[in-house]
């Protein structure tokens, strides 16, 4: 497995990293093993998306004893609501929400917050200092995330949160569908 250093981060990451989302709807045992094959191939990136909590405890379980070889990037931005995920904008939600990942997953801290599925209606709120960035900040500060991440969909978002200087790390989907995506490549050169 080749490395690669992560935005800002200084943190060396596997090229192949491994996202949770799809691991939602699965069995305990599902996660498991998908986790174990993950880190046995030197995969030492996990980005954890959802903080409902029969999710993060299927995660805590396959993390348990490896929480020292991952980086793990934790979400801000979604509840739980009944066993579903809900998006929500709300500081005091998305650190309690956060809390509980925290304490589901039985760490201390994750190496990036990621302010995650920002659109271009959330910026405002985003960016306040009584906003999620404001929050992200404050989790840094007290040691529960290293890095503050950004993820979205919209190139111009991605490009704004680069040029701010504020984040660390962008999560932003590449792939050959959106190879003609409005500026993808002013979003690539900016990085």
């Amino acid at each position: 497995m080749k490395f690669k250093e992560l935005g800002k981060t200084g943190l060396k990451v596997s090229e192949i990293g491994l996202g949770t989302e799809h691991l939602f709807p699965e069995s305990k045992e599902t996660t498991v093993d998908v986790i174990h094959h993950a880190i046995k191939n030197k995969i030492n990136y996990i980005d954890i998306l959802f903080s409902v909590k029969e999710y993060l405890e299927k995660l805590a379980y396959a993390i348990k004893d490896h929480r020292d070889q991952l980086i793990i990037t934790g979400h801000i931005g979604t509840k739980d609501n009944n066993g579903r995920f809900q998006k929500t904008r709300k500081v005091e939600e998305c650190k309690k929400e956060f809390s509980k990942m925290l304490s589901t997953l039985r760490t201390d801290f994750v190496d990036i917050v990621n302010i995650q599925f920002v659109t271009q209606k959330d910026l405002p709120q985003i960016y306040s200092s009584e906003g999620l960035y404001g929050l992200a900040l404050s989790l840094q500060e007290e040691g529960k995330a290293n890095f503050i991440g950004l993820s979205t969909h919209n190139a111009s978002i991605a490009i704004q949160a680069a040029n701010s200087g504020k984040f660390d790390m962008i999560m932003f989907p590449f792939n050959f569908v959106n190879h003609n995506l409005p500026h993808r490549d002013e979003l690539l050169a900016t990085c």
